[in-house]
């Protein structure tokens, strides 16, 4: 396998420099993320994708720190696998990016509903979305 390092960002000033090796497909896998069995020995945890859905939560940061929401998704069950992401909204509702840090931390697949633990670094409230995308 050959090692790959390079610089891949630099969010807010800092530099990143990315450790990985290539896979026998050649795809980048960074050294903590590697697969102890190769995949074709994995264990198969059963099932088909019945439905996938998509829902949005529209929210305002009460400032700096962790928030805990819950929004309705009605396809949601508690076996439920989901994916959120999480965006700045301008004035007029348009994602976009700007200097505030944010990350979504925990989330929860309810029954008809999902809670998100999330963080926003800034000090000041900020309109926010959180994208989600539910596979049953």
């Amino acid at each position: 396998m050959a090692t790959t390092t390079g610089d891949i960002s630099t969010p807010v000033g800092s530099s990143h420099l990315l450790q990985a090796t290539r896979d026998e497909r050649g795809v980048v896998v960074p050294e903590e993320h590697k697969l102890s069995a190769p995949a074709e020995k994995l264990e198969r945890i059963g099932g088909n994708i019945v439905s996938i859905h998509y829902a949005m939560g529209h929210w305002t940061s009460a400032g700096l720190g962790s928030h805990v929401t819950t929004d309705p998704i009605p396809s949601a069950r508690r076996d439920s696998q989901i994916a959120v992401s999480i965006t700045e909204l301008d004035p007029s509702g348009n994602p976009f990016i700007a200097a505030a840090g944010m990350a979504v931390y925990n989330v929860v697949p309810l029954v008809g509903e999902v809670t998100v633990h999330w963080w926003v670094g800034w000090n000041s409230p900020l309109h926010i979305r959180l994208n989600y995308i539910v596979v049953n």
